[in-house]
């Protein structure tokens, strides 16, 4: 949902309907992290570590559209809420040290 959320908002002419579509896109996409949130420490004691990289991606996706609503609006609650998840990132990444994510997530908080 989140992902058609976001595309509709890229063929969106109107600004304040743009803004809308993103900001739906991001609240889909925080809602999928926190049920992945819930899920990991059950994979993570199987061993099944290649959802973190999954995790990773859905993270990078809501950083995005963090960053894509700080461009239209200016508002620095959104470069928040993209570093809280990167840090957050950077801790999944490192409970199975996987350094490339790991410096992926604080390259982009820099």
């Amino acid at each position: 949902l989140a992902g058609i959320e976001a595309e509709l908002s890229d063929i969106e002419p109107n600004p304040n309907r743009k803004k809308e579509l993103l900001e739906k896109a991001a609240t889909s996409k925080r809602k999928c992290l926190q049920l992945c949130k819930k899920v990991m420490p059950y994979f993570e004691k199987k061993g099944e570590t290649a959802l973190f990289a999954a995790l990773q991606t859905y993270q990078d996706t809501y950083v995005t559209l963090q960053m894509r609503l700080y461009d239209i609006t200016g508002k620095p609650e959104y470069l928040r809420k993209a570093i809280k998840v990167l840090q957050e990132a950077v801790e999944s990444a490192s409970r199975l040290d996987l350094v490339s994510l790991m410096a992926e997530s604080h390259w982009k908080i820099a």
